[in-house]
């Protein structure tokens, strides 16, 4: 699901926190998935699966249909038939027959759901014939979900120690082709420096910097804003991207590529 960017790669990701689940390796939510075998949060091994944590609605168990975990939809399961005479002094059925159970259970699993939304994935500076000065890039973004989410920018090789990566668009290389392990080594004293990135988000209270974190279980470190308070609903934000090269930038070009994503708020 990644989509690099010049500068910035922009990419929706849903991170999800880990709890106790059947399969973690597989894409399921809270009910079960036939489309990749995920059992879900209620498999049948909470409350030694009886309702209300049963299974639901695998058609191996009755069930008429068994959906997608994407998807909307109901399913059936079990009957019932009845047939007696009233008793009236006694106010109750007699000679009766029973088919099945006439205990109506109704279970009802909404999984958590998320849209994202960014006006551009790929940003491009470019400075000409004149001293490097700082520059921005603003991109609109939108967020519908009904739970509270945070935004972010992440990388999976990102650490809690990664900040200063996460703070510049690193030099590749000049028009010869000359990288900066080339410069270490035949140049030292003009090696280019990396450029400074800045990023920040305005909710419609102005533009606020990330906050540096791991997120949920500590597994995506980058820039994070939690969006409207974690309020589920949905709405609009403007991300910003600023750069500051110095004023005599050396030539060549500079790059950095995290993910941009979306994560619960718990």
């Amino acid at each position: 699901m990644k989509v690099i960017l010049t500068a910035v790669s922009v990419v929706m990701l849903l991170s999800v926190c880990v709890g106790v689940w059947a399969s973690t390796s597989l894409q399921d939510g809270l009910s079960y998935n036939p489309t990749t075998g995920g059992t879900g949060r209620f498999n049948g091994t909470l409350g030694a699966g009886a309702y209300p944590y049963d299974l639901a609605s695998p058609t191996s168990g009755g069930w008429s249909y068994q959906g997608d975990v994407r998807s909307t939809y109901v399913s059936y399961k079990g009957g019932y038939s009845f047939g007696g005479v009233y008793d009236y002094d006694d106010y109750a059925w007699v000679a009766c027959y029973e088919n099945g159970s006439n205990q109506l259970k109704v279970i009802c699993d909404v999984e958590m759901w998320c849209f994202e939304g960014l006006a551009a994935n790929e940003v491009y500076f470019h400075l000409g014939q004149e001293n490097a000065h700082p520059m921005s890039a603003v991109i609109g973004g939108s967020l519908a979900s009904n739970n509270g989410q945070w935004v972010g920018l992440t990388k999976e090789e990102w650490g809690s120690s990664s900040k200063a990566d996460a703070d510049v668009l690193k030099f590749l290389e000049d028009g010869f082709g000359r990288t900066k392990t080339w410069f270490q080594n035949n140049q030292p004293t003009h090696v280019p420096t990396d450029i400074p990135i800045a990023y920040s988000l305005d909710q419609g209270a102005g533009y606020q910097p990330g906050t540096w974190a791991g997120g949920n279980n500590n597994q995506d470190w980058g820039y994070w804003w939690l969006i409207q308070n974690g309020d589920p609903g949905s709405f609009t934000y403007t991300f910003k991207l600023t750069i500051t090269p110095k004023s005599y930038q050396e030539d060549g070009r500079y790059y950095l590529d995290p993910d941009f994503v979306v994560m619960p708020a718990l």
